[in-house]
């Protein structure tokens, strides 16, 4: 099984994600989110580096992943998944964790992801 960790947002919304993953690593230098020791755990220490020092002040929030995005519902969005490569749905699940969180689009773009990580090399 995969290293995860857990983190709470200001608002108190607790989630787990995979260590290393694009979307752990912008919210290890996000101050909105705590790592926590488990689900309703206490907040642990992350570790300090000099990268994260560098970018505190700088405003975490991700860009929209796409035009129109924040009009469309889960139902418009996730259709449009199947035409997103690795990257762009990382982008996707950045700006959906840091904003709204749906976990039935969250549940789309890891199932989308899993089929790309399947799917046999382009020739």
């Amino acid at each position: 099984m995969a290293d995860t960790q857990w983190f709470r947002r200001s608002n108190g919304q607790e989630f787990e994600e995979l260590i290393g993953s694009p979307v752990h690593d912008r919210l290890m230098k996000d101050p909105e989110y705590v790592l926590i020791d488990g689900p309703e755990g206490d907040e642990v220490e992350r570790p300090s580096t000099d990268e994260e020092a560098s970018t505190a002040s700088e405003p975490a929030a991700p860009e929209p992943p796409f035009e129109g995005y924040d009009d469309l519902t889960v139902e418009e969005v996730i259709p449009q998944l199947e035409d997103l490569d690795a990257e762009q749905l990382a982008a996707v699940e950045a700006y959906e964790v840091a904003n709204e969180n749906r976990k039935t689009l969250l549940e789309a773009v890891e199932s989308r992801r899993e089929e790309l990580a399947e799917a046999p090399p382009e020739e």
